[in-house]
């Protein structure tokens, strides 16, 4: 879990990577990451190998994520969504930044082509 630490807005969340003990919380907004997953990976499986990602909850609601969702040798595409409630706010920003950060320094980020 990585807090919200950079922030100076008075939102709080916390940023959790996407896989299946998030995915099995039921959490509010969990359905919609569900389908967004599940529409560019055929499973679980492949989108943690050679994707992921990362969610802002608040509460117990999903308020914002940052997921893989192409991913072709070294180079990778990410979905970011916030639901509309807590749009223009940065958490679009700050999830994108934990995911970078993330896959930077991950063994994918390691053979990353800039």
């Amino acid at each position: 879990m990585l807090s919200n630490t950079e922030r100076s807005h008075s939102i709080e969340f916390a940023a959790y990577r996407i896989n299946q003990e998030l995915l099995n919380l039921q959490l509010d907004n969990s359905n919609v990451l569900r389908a967004w997953l599940y529409f560019f990976w055929k499973d679980l499986d492949s989108f943690e190998k050679f994707g992921g990602g990362f969610a802002l909850i608040k509460s117990k609601t999903i308020i914002s994520w940052c997921l893989s969702v192409y991913r072709f040798r070294d180079r990778i595409e990410v979905r970011l969504e916030t639901v509309k409630d807590f749009r223009n706010q940065g958490l679009s920003l700050a999830v994108a930044k934990t995911y970078v950060d993330e896959f930077l320094s991950s063994r994918f980020g390691s053979r990353l082509a800039l």
